[in-house]
């Protein structure tokens, strides 16, 4: 059976990230691609193997890793980890898909933080025939609840599993249908938070012979959230359980110098308490990067959306954010790149504020960031990765500001 092509062929992080344990700064290293990914035109893309694994350490030194407004001392952390992905196909065109990886982290500091995450699945990918094709796939994932919600050394692991079922059938050379369903359980160790999330969608694709496509998509979720959220002064209990429906046009072009991902639609999402917090208004997310010539690409992201964020609440927050980054790859072993991010946090969500809006008023906060970093292939088995990370937030509530510096660096051994 032949290898399929791939965009990226050593960077095994890329597939998995999606079940990355990380420490939210990590991700600065975590999301770093070699020259050969794709994204630059001078270095095609090589086949992806069909079995990858890796070892790694990395190191990250933070100014403020508790996010206070009055800071807190600057901390060493360490990481050590080990992971890899296995593609068997099975007969014809079915193939299975593992992936997995176990990351440790070693606080200097503050030691209650020290732990162990891990993140692993399996896919079922299946065809009938040349017109009908999906996925079955189940994932876990479990990581330290993000530092900059606690603002305290508190060790708050949350599990993430995920249920996935999709299907495309294609009707003639131009149409194609679509549809999916998924669930997502969230649960955590120290804290009283859990929400699962169960949601299905359907769509419809024009996609043209080059595999550019434009289509409508209808998409619902069912959130229940079993533990009511308690009030504090108040001493109210309420129920964050809630439906959302999005009804969105989608498209994807790939072209010589462009490349655009992107959907935009109205969403509404009611809870089945208090709905005065009810969300409803246009959503969006475009991606795009612009190949300027063939080693350096400018990319660009806008988003606005509503969503659970367990590691807040299980309530949503209104996001919507902007953010741009360069790279530039002078050889095909050495990149380095950049990212500027602003996002605009709106908890209209909150419980609190729908209850008692004088006692707790709607939080508004602005979170920036600015990152740099440099992807070095030196050997086809070691791989280093660099990264300065800055980032700030600016919120209405007293002790929510804080700012940030880190220098990250991980180094990564693959074989096959």
């Amino acid at each position: 059976m032949p290898r399929r092509s791939s965009p990226i062929r050593p960077f095994v992080a890329a597939s998995l990230l999606c079940l990355a344990p990380s420490v939210p700064a990590f991700e600065a290293v975590d999301t770093l691609a070699p020259s050969s990914s794709g994204r630059f035109l001078a270095y095609g893309g090589e086949p992806m193997p069909l079995s990858e694994y890796w070892v790694q350490a990395g190191a990250m030194v933070d100014s403020n890793i508790l996010r206070r407004t009055e800071g807190s001392p600057t901390e060493t952390v360490g990481r050590v980890g080990v992971g890899g992905r296995k593609d068997t196909y099975i007969y014809g065109r079915q193939m299975l898909r593992l992936e997995g990886r176990l990351d440790g982290y070693l606080y200097n500091r503050f030691d209650d933080l020290s732990n162990v995450g891990y993140g692993a699945s399996g896919e079922w990918h299946w065809a009938l025939g040349g017109d009908l094709s999906g996925v079955l796939g189940i994932s876990r994932r479990r990581y330290q609840r993000d530092l900059a919600q606690l603002q305290r050394a508190t060790r708050d692991m949350i599990t993430e599993t995920r249920y996935l079922a999709n299907a495309a059938y294609a009707i003639g050379p131009s149409l194609r249908v679509r549809g999916a369903l998924d669930r997502v359980d969230f649960d955590t160790s120290a804290s009283d938070l859990e929400l699962r999330t169960t949601g299905g969608l359907l769509g419809v694709d024009y996609v043209t012979p080059l595999g550019n496509y434009v289509g409508l998509e209808y998409r619902r979720a069912n959130g229940d959230a079993p533990i009511s959220e308690r009030i504090d002064p108040l001493g109210v209990f309420v129920d964050n359980s809630f439906e959302e429906q999005t009804v969105a046009l989608r498209t994807g072009y790939i072209g010589a110098f462009l490349r655009l991902t992107g959907d935009i639609g109205r969403t509404r999402r009611t809870y089945s308490d208090l709905p005065g917090r009810d969300f409803e208004g246009t959503t969006w997310r475009v991606r795009a990067d612009w190949l300027v010539t063939a080693k350096t690409v400018l990319g660009f992201e806008t988003y606005r959306r509503p969503a659970s964020i367990i590691d807040i609440a299980t309530s949503h927050v209104v996001a919507r954010g902007v953010a741009f980054g360069p790279g530039w790859a002078p050889t095909a072993k050495l990149n380095f790149s950049a990212r500027i991010m602003r996002e605009r946090q709106e908890f209209s969500g909150d419980p609190g504020t729908a209850l008692a809006p004088d006692v707790f008023p709607l939080r508004l906060e602005i979170i920036r960031n600015v990152r740099l970093g440099a992807y070095w292939e030196y050997t086809r088995q070691i791989h280093w990765q660099f990264a300065i990370d800055h980032g700030s937030r600016e919120s209405n509530v007293l002790d929510r500001d804080f700012d940030y510096n880190a220098f990250i660096a991980n180094v990564r051994y693959l074989f096959w």
